[in-house]
């Protein structure tokens, strides 16, 4: 092995140029491979770790009756169905060894509704916002007014979905209690707001879509005006309000409150008779705002405003999604299976997801990047592959005399074919490795640069806000694999040629 080890050496400083060649094209692939490896990698556990530890945790359940797992983007009209055995699902919960910490909420879509009659979707979490806190830490950064207090009512608005409420209805979200800050107005308010009939609104009067029965429109204060601190881009139209105001605004009813509103709806009868208009008036429904403008109730009354009629069910839900979060070294996938099944031993209405189907299209946008950078990777590696090849191959072709002499003298096939080999895996281990070095270096330069980004598409890439390449002992084993697999591959055919040149070749050459 030393004797080839030497013949190779000589052989390519003999052939400096193609071995320059060789080299340069297995540093740059080495680099480009380790690179792409720290972006596919950061991208992937970015992701992984940003949803996880801020909207979703590693299992989300709910209801069996809920026809689809994307619980954070869903069309008009697709809300989550009621958990009516929550109960039952909370003791299998419990009970579970791997779960660390749970939050049970509501998720639905809304409409905002204004005197005009205009409306337009709101998507919301209902949550007890301190519990929300022990779960997700502090992913929402408020820009104006506050968080909600324990047991307060309240609507948080995200700042995309308040812009989107300017440009769709004139209408300027502000705290109830907070100031009008003038730097956050849109620049076309100050010069545009009266002749385009602009109100600022301390509160909003929603309307819930339940597909599970009747709905209700509340009147609801805005307490604060918050962003998201990573991926706000991409979830930036999810606002937060007090679970009891969307029990309400979605009509989820528990047991304790099932007697009392019976008993309203009974005396509401009563009074009116057949008279259902009675039931209706506008007084309620009046929303003070500070253009001076009143709400006018007869413009949202629909049917809805009988909300109170509606039969109430002995076991309705009073949650539609539950968010886990298990305890260090759990398998996701492992444990959705085993809480499926304790669930439905249990009596159970809910059904177990992980967190990549609780996030729907956005799991598949991020797969389809990731895969199209795993896939230009490996274009890189083909791309060297068939240079480094060629190149060999003419190499051992020009060397035919000096092939056909050594196989003259006693030369073996194999050892040929060792001789090709060393001067591959020299190159590969010098340039080939330099590459890998440099790509790791790289990765680390660009990972501390802290570089940020707004932009959606971006953020799926990053895995977050921040583009975080990463690479662990594991990867950069991965990189020196996929470095050997493309010296073994470029190293057979250059090989099988050399071996077949006979010492006739040789003399015929001359």
């Amino acid at each position: 092995m030393a004797i080839t080890l030497k013949i190779a050496w000589r052989n390519l400083w003999r052939h400096k140029g193609k071995s320059l060649i060789v080299g340069t094209i297995l540093f740059f692939g080495a680099l480009i491979m380790t690179f792409g490896n720290a972006v596919v990698a950061g991208m992937e556990r970015g992701l992984e770790q940003n949803i996880i530890s801020r909207f979703t945790g590693h299992i989300v359940l709910v209801s069996t009756n809920t026809g689809f797992d994307n619980i954070l983007y869903t069309m008009m009209g697709e809300n989550l169905s009621e958990m009516h055995s929550w109960s039952n699902t909370k003791a299998v919960i419990d009970k579970h060894p791997a779960i660390e910490r749970y939050m049970p909420a509501t998720r639905g879509v809304a409409f905002l509704l204004n005197e005009e009659g205009q409306s337009d979707g709101v998507i919301m979490f209902g949550v007890d916002f301190e519990e929300y806190r022990k779960m997700f830490g502090t992913n929402t950064v408020f820009r104006e007014g506050r968080e909600l207090k324990k047991g307060e009512r309240g609507l948080l608005v995200n700042v995309n979905n308040r812009k989107a409420w300017w440009d769709f209805q004139n209408l300027w979200a502000v705290p109830e209690g907070a100031p009008l800050i003038s730097s956050n107005l849109p620049p076309e308010f100050a010069t545009n707001m009266r002749l385009a009939g602009a109100r600022v609104k301390r509160d909003i009067v929603l309307l819930g879509l339940n597909p599970d029965s009747a709905s209700a429109d509340i009147r609801v204060p805005i307490r604060g005006v918050f962003e998201f601190s990573n991926l706000n881009e991409l979830w930036g139209f999810v606002n937060i309000i007090d679970i009891q105001s969307f029990r309400e605004c979605f009509n989820y009813v528990i047991g304790d409150e099932k007697t009392a509103v019976e008993e309203k709806a009974k005396s509401l009868l009563e009074a009116s008779g057949d008279n259902l208009d009675a039931l209706i008036g506008s007084g309620e429904l009046v929303v003070a705002n500070d253009t001076g403008a009143g709400y006018d109730a007869n413009t949202v009354r629909r049917e809805t405003s009988r909300a109170d009629l509606v039969p109430v069910r002995a076991d309705a839900g009073s949650y539609n999604v539950v968010f886990i979060k298990l305890k260090p070294g759990q398998d996701p996938d492992s444990i959705k299976e085993s809480l499926n099944l304790a669930l439905k031993a249990g009596g159970s209405d809910a059904r177990a997801m992980t967190w990549r189907g609780a996030i729907g299209q956005i799991a598949d946008m991020a797969g389809l990047i990731k895969a199209a950078l795993a896939g230009f990777v490996f274009f890189i590696f083909v791309v060297a592959v068939i240079v480094i090849m060629n190149t060999l191959s003419m190499s051992a072709i020009e060397r035919t005399s000096e092939i056909g002499m050594m196989r003259a003298v006693g030369a073996q096939k194999g050892f040929i074919s060792r001789m090709f080999l060393s001067e591959i895996v020299i190159l590969s281990g010098g340039f080939g490795g330099m590459g890998i070095l440099v790509g790791t270096v790289l990765t680390a330069i660009v990972a501390g640069m802290g570089i940020t980004t707004d932009n959606g598409i971006a953020q799926l890439l990053f895995g977050g806000d921040r583009f975080i390449p990463m690479l662990d002992a594991g990867d950069i084993i991965a990189c020196i694999v996929q470095l050997t697999l493309v010296t073994f591959a470029a190293w057979l055919y250059p090989a099988r040629i050399a071996r077949r040149i006979t010492p006739l070749e040789a003399i015929a050459r001359d």
